[in-house]
């Protein structure tokens, strides 16, 4: 088929003609947990995934008590795109030659948007939370870490393998839905 890829779920999707009801949660949680971050110049893989479990864990705390369902989600599918588009490294992503691609990106993720009932504008929080996990996984996963000046979390970056990853992506999937 021209232009579209088949998804884990066996769907033929058009990435670049995106429709709502094209986006599956099973294709993203299984493309993501097979995306390594930072294009794989890592000391250990670490997925998607696990950064999208992190910034919706953390987005959720700093949420207001009305918001967090709605940021948690959010968090998690942050990066949802990526499972159809791949990742692209933020420097790389910004340059003016990367414009398609933002436009490519910007139109998917207003589907995902549209397909699980989130607003169309990325909150805060998740922005936030973002940005202080790619400074913790930075200052953990890479040589010679150029820090965006934010501070990182409190935590530890798991590497999780991949089939690890979709799992813990879908249990926090399930988490946010039966709350």
């Amino acid at each position: 088929m021209n232009g579209a890829v088949l998804t884990y779920t066996g769907i033929w999707m058009r990435p670049l003609e995106p429709r709502p009801e094209d986006i599956n949660w099973h294709d993203i949680s299984q493309g993501l947990s097979n995306i390594c971050r930072f294009n794989g110049h890592v000391k250990e893989f670490v997925s998607v995934a696990e950064h999208s479990v992190l910034v919706s864990r953390e987005a959720e705390k700093i949420a207001s008590e009305d918001r967090k369902k709605m940021v948690a989600m959010w968090g998690l599918l942050h990066d949802a795109s990526e499972a159809y588009l791949c990742d692209i490294p933020r420097p790389l992503k910004k340059q003016p030659e990367f414009a398609a691609y933002r436009e490519a990106e910007k139109a998917l993720m207003r589907c995902v948007c549209l397909r699980y009932g989130l607003p169309l504008e990325e909150p805060e929080e998740v922005r936030e939370a973002d940005l202080r996990a790619l400074e913790t996984e930075g200052q953990e996963l890479m040589k010679n870490w150029v820090s965006e000046g934010v501070n990182p979390f409190d935590v530890t970056v798991h590497c999780w393998a991949p089939a690890v990853a979709r799992e813990k992506f879908i249990a926090r999937w399930v988490e946010i839905k039966s709350t």
